[in-house]
Formats: structure tokens, sequence, C-alpha cells
């Protein structure tokens, strides 16, 4: 089942009277619907919670070994560890490293 446009973006009506139209207009509403569904793939893999094909970058990211036979949970689990283990960020480490 196709998912509809919001309103304001729908065409008017009487443009889907020509089969040249209709093609056109529906084959754009159909690339539409995939780019923001790839972009929200796409902001889900900026958070542990969401990620799923990010997470070997996440695990990159923190210094662990990916073991692509432990759940995404378990995955999940081990960054959050990681990111909670490594401490808060203060003004004086950033001082420090800068």
């Amino acid at each position: 089942m196709r998912e509809t446009l919001p309103e304001r973006e729908r065409v008017p009506a009487y443009h889907y009277a020509c089969e040249q139209s209709k093609a056109i207009i529906e084959t754009l509403a159909d690339a539409s619907l995939e780019a923001k569904a790839a972009l929200e793939d796409v902001i889900d893999q900026f958070f542990v919670d969401t990620a799923t094909w990010g997470l070997r970058l996440w695990e990159q990211q923190v210094g662990i070994q990916t073991d692509a036979s432990l759940s995404q949970a378990a995955r999940r689990s081990a960054i959050k560890q990681k990111l909670v283990a490594s401490g808060n960020t203060t003004a004086e480490m950033v001082r420090g490293l800068a």
C-alpha cells in the first residue's frame, strides 16, 4: 500500500486526468517517499538506541571490537556502558585537549 503525501504536498486532482502526468507524479511521489525513508534511516544511526547498520561505527568510536554474533541489544548495551565509563566532559577536559 502506497503511503500518501500530506495535503500540502499533493498535486491537484485535475493533473491526474493525463496518463503521462499521472505517471510522472506517481514516480516522483514514490522517489520522494524513498528519499524520506532513507534520510530517517540515516538519522537513526546517530543514536545508539535506534542504530542498526551504524552500530559498527559506534563500536569503532568507543573502541569495542565488533562481534556480529551478538544481538543488537547486547551491542547497544556494550556501547552505552563504554560511553558511561568514559565519564562526563568538563571544561577542564576540553581545555586540556585544546
